[in-house]
């Protein structure tokens, strides 16, 4: 497994590796590393928290709404054996007496969502205020203490997460594809995001290799807060000679 190196925020950064030495030298610079937009996995660790909650919440409610239901079944056909509708539940006891049927009746006869508002109304203020005060600490705090004191491993993880989950293309160079300029011979990623860029070199085209570069391609917008470009980069790969055998894959997004 090759070794990592890491920049110093997670933004888009121009690389350097040079290979004309024993080892790979490896730099990292950014177009201008005050006010470039800084990546973040925050709001992704808090939406997958949510949607773990909530999704218990819902079947905790729907396994205690089952509960509920199968016991006032028991209650209604054990004490008195009667199975039947609302309508004949009213008529056979309409005597005050059989109030606690009556209510039962009236339970089963209530849609779904109007019993759960009923039971809600039923607590008193302080367990509802209390049990939303609880509710909404283990909503909303979880996901800053597993962030934040974190944070520098989420940043590193955020590149790994970006690849991971983004379309990607794939470029494969041969002898015929390399070019030569003043100086001299190359194979280039013309645009890309910098979100990744991931390369193979077999035969000459990773025995001549002699440097990789990520630039920003160099302009300013016009007329914007952020003019500095930072989204939009190429990638060269550069040789003592000109490849003959062997392919670069170029991985790129």
């Amino acid at each position: 497994m090759g070794k990592k190196y890491y920049g110093s925020q997670p933004s888009n950064a121009r690389i350097k590796i040079d290979y004309s030495k024993k080892k790979p030298r490896v730099s990292f610079s950014f177009p201008d590393k005050k006010n470039q937009r800084k990546g973040s996995l925050f709001l992704q660790v808090f939406g997958v928290w949510l949607i773990l909650n909530l999704s218990g919440a819902i079947v905790f409610n729907l396994f205690q709404l089952g509960n509920m239901e199968s016991k006032d079944n028991s209650i209604y056909n054990t004490s008195y054996k009667i199975l039947s509708n609302y309508t004949t539940c009213v008529l056979y006891f309409e005597d005050n007496s059989y109030k606690v049927f009556n209510d039962i009746c009236e339970r089963k006869s209530k849609p779904l969502k109007t019993q759960i508002w009923d039971d809600l109304k039923k607590s008193s203020n302080w367990e509802k205020n209390w049990l939303g005060i609880l509710f909404s600490f283990w909503l909303f705090i979880p996901p800053f203490i597993i962030y934040f004191p974190f944070k520098k491993d989420w940043e590193k993880f955020f590149p790994v997460y970006q690849a991971f989950t983004t379309s990607k293309k794939l470029a494969v160079f041969k002898s015929q594809d390399v070019q030569k300029d003043t100086e001299g011979y190359y194979c280039e990623i013309p645009s890309f995001a910098n979100v990744i860029c991931d390369y193979k070199a077999t035969k000459d085209f990773g025995k001549y290799l002699n440097l990789f570069e990520i630039e920003e391609h160099k302009f300013k917008y016009f007329r914007r807060k952020k003019s500095v470009n930072e989204w939009l980069w190429y990638a060269r790969f550069y040789f003592k000679k000109k490849p003959q055998t062997g392919m670069l894959k170029v991985l790129f997004k």
